[in-house]
């Protein structure tokens, strides 16, 4: 499956793959953004990749604005490549192996949460906001997340102060 320079304007969600094994999925240089001011209680992601698929690639897109801030969701996945994004939503990358999170552009509050996954952030751009960046954290059953980062940016306002 390959998605390439697809534009969704005012929907609820892009890309919803199914919960079966699918390896090889790609969406690259798509656009996201809802400017409609809608009541979207659901937990829908923008993105959301499914789950068990191995070499996973989500390259050159952009993801302005959502109904309910949720911008992309990778679980299970086997290997994948995140990078060179505009991604003004949060993230939650959960049960992974072998993520690369790099050289996105970060802005309006985004979170990336990290939960029991092996990822390495590398070169990424963060507008600095009230919320934390970055979530990383376990489960109950004392399964792990191993991160590495290197060259992450933190932009922050004059009267912001890094905590």
């Amino acid at each position: 499956m390959h998605l390439d320079r697809i534009v969704w304007y005012n929907f609820l969600q892009g890309v919803k793959y199914t919960h079966t094994y699918n390896d090889t999925r790609s969406i690259t240089n798509c656009s996201f953004k809802t400017d409609r001011d809608i009541n979207n209680i659901s937990e829908d992601y923008a993105f959301d990749t499914g789950w068990l698929g191995d070499a996973l690639k989500f390259e050159h897109n952009a993801i302005h604005s959502t109904c309910n801030g949720k911008g992309l969701r990778l679980s299970n996945c086997g290997g994948a490549s995140v990078q060179g994004n505009i991604i003004n939503s949060d993230v939650l990358i959960e049960n992974c192996k072998a993520i690369v999170f790099n050289a996105n552009h970060c802005e309006y509050g985004a979170q990336v949460e990290i939960k029991c996954s092996s990822v390495a952030t590398n070169n990424n751009y963060f507008h600095k906001s009230e919320r934390a960046n970055y979530f990383i954290h376990n489960n109950n059953y004392g399964d792990k997340s191993v991160v590495s980062m290197c060259n992450d940016m933190f932009m922050m306002d004059n009267k912001q102060r890094f905590s």
